[in-house]
């Protein structure tokens, strides 16, 4: 490090906690002392070393994504509307999906033996199917000047279509 951190023109975050008892904090001073700007340091009171308290990985979650969006130029890799994909990760059945902007994640039940991250497929082509049904009758409901019971005129309604 005491080569490449000087030679480096990138910018650079540096994560420690006090309570880190495996990398001391005169690593991490070390480090940071060693770095040109832009750099940030984020102490990380109460963290172990591997995060095993899921409100810290949470919180270090978002000090890095914020953190990143300011220094990070991040590729815009949506896909063009109404296009799908879909790709297989390392986990057993778990699926990570992209529809446009927006990413799902698909896995298959605990009673399958795996992790239950997502819905299931099937669970999707259900959602689906009641989506556009509830679509259908609001849309179908508005051309005929039916209101609906408990819609707050935005769109919000109170109205439950099951499956």
């Amino acid at each position: 490090m005491e080569q490449v951190l000087p030679e480096m023109r990138k910018a650079l975050l540096i994560l420690h906690s006090p309570q880190d008892t495996i990398v001391g904090i005169n690593n991490a001073a070390r480090l940071y002392g060693l770095a040109h700007h832009p750099k940030s340091f984020v102490s990380l009171d109460g963290a172990d070393h591997v995060l095993s308290n899921k409100s810290d990985s949470m919180y270090l979650g978002s000090v890095i994504a914020n953190w990143a969006e300011r220094y990070l130029t991040i590729k815009d890799d949506s896909l063009p509307e109404g296009r799908v994909e879909a790709k297989l990760q390392s986990e057993a059945f778990t699926t990570a999906i992209s529809v446009g902007e927006h990413h799902m994640i698909a896995d298959e039940p605990k009673s399958v033996g795996v992790n239950d991250l997502g819905p299931s497929p099937y669970d999707y082509v259900a959602s689906g199917l009641g989506a556009c049904t509830a679509m259908t009758i609001k849309i179908r409901a508005a051309r005929k000047k039916m209101g609906f019971e408990g819609s707050d005129g935005y769109g919000k309604s109170q109205q439950k279509i099951c499956c």
